[in-house]
């Protein structure tokens, strides 16, 4: 039987999952069936993952939803928000960082990249890690979980959150878990297409989900309003004198992912 820790790690690595799934299918392979040399396809691959590493205001909340949830699931309780949150935030990336060195283990990792990115196939499948494994001190990881507590009833940080929660519910218990048990031929092409219908928002009226996104690509889209996020942590900053540090490093690059200038709602 497992034990709460184990469960509770579900969701860290569900979360990584995901933005390792969007990550792959919307720019790795792309990438590996343009018409670019190995040289040139393994160079943009790596930029494209070292780019991720802007949007850990984001993913804390995309982490912190799915760690919600997963609560709920188990039944177990929260009995101080800030505690819960940091041990979800840490634990992710402990598990981020054993993806890192093992990125075998990792559900997504792309087996031929040595045939389409050559020589550098190993970084293009272990950057995606590296870039949610922030340089983090204690101080910076409180500022992190502050700026959430503080700031998780707002518009654009609820819908990621409760967009995480909806998606981990759909993974867990809702159409998706239903899928998986069908062991049909046709399962991965259903699973990477499929959408929500307003049926699926019954209990998930906060939800930052979108009908016309396909499921496997809801991350990059919920990274849409990461810029905003940005300027209300550093209006957080200033009006809190919390000096600049670490944090601001990460997510002031003017860089985005590439896959955000597309619209994804065609």
């Amino acid at each position: 039987m497992k034990n709460k820790i184990e469960i509770m790690t579900r969701a860290s690595k569900w979360a990584i999952h995901t933005i390792q799934i969007n990550h792959k299918y919307r720019q790795l392979l792309p990438l590996a069936m343009s018409k670019k040399n190995k040289h040139e396809r393994s160079v943009i691959a790596i930029q494209q993952a070292k780019i991720l590493k802007k949007y850990i205001l984001s993913y804390m909340c995309y982490l912190f939803g799915a760690s919600y949830q997963n609560c709920i699931i188990n039944n177990f309780k929260i009995k101080d928000e800030k505690s819960f949150y940091k041990e979800q935030l840490i634990n992710f990336f402990k598990v981020v960082k054993n993806y890192y060195y093992h990125p075998k283990q990792s559900m997504q990792f792309f087996d031929m990249a040595r045939k389409f990115f050559g020589k550098k196939h190993k970084l293009v499948n272990s950057t995606i890690f590296a870039s949610h494994m922030p340089k983090l001190n204690k101080s910076d990881i409180d500022i992190l979980l502050d700026f959430f507590i503080n700031y998780k009833k707002n518009p654009y940080i609820s819908n990621i959150f409760h967009g995480a929660r909806h998606y981990f519910h759909i993974e867990e218990q809702g159409f998706f878990y239903k899928l998986k048990g069908t062991k049909k031929e046709s399962l991965a092409a259903k699973l990477l297409t499929a959408r929500l219908k307003t049926i699926h928002f019954k209990n998930f009226k906060k939800s930052g989900l979108d009908k016309r996104i396909a499921l496997r690509n809801s991350y990059f889209y919920l990274l849409i309003p990461n810029n905003y996020l940005v300027a209300l942590f550093l209006k957080y900053q200033f009006e809190s004198k919390i000096k600049k540090g670490n944090i601001n490093k990460i997510i002031t690059s003017n860089r985005d992912v590439l896959d955000l200038l597309v619209d994804m709602t065609k």
